[in-house]
């Protein structure tokens, strides 16, 4: 995956995104690794067409490419 995203400075001031270092880690992470255009991914067998903005993965794959533990990212995702 090549290229660049922006972000804005306001994410500083949403207490969501900056309620620990976790929380910006993991919001980093999948704005970095959504689509930028259409895609194609599959999923339980099936081939799924992903629009931009969308990514195919799942918890666990974030847990173990971020190291961040298995409960603390179900909270962070809710």
């Amino acid at each position: 995956m090549t290229g660049w995203i922006k972000l804005h400075r306001e994410y500083l001031n949403n207490p969501t995104i900056v309620r620990d270092a976790e929380h910006f880690a993991v919001w980093t992470y999948l704005l970095l690794n959504a689509c930028y255009e259409g895609s194609t991914g599959i999923f339980g067998g099936r081939v799924i067409e992903l629009r931009a903005g969308e990514l195919l993965i799942s918890q666990r794959q974030i847990c173990e490419q971020l190291k961040i533990d298995k409960s603390k990212m179900g909270r962070i995702l809710n």
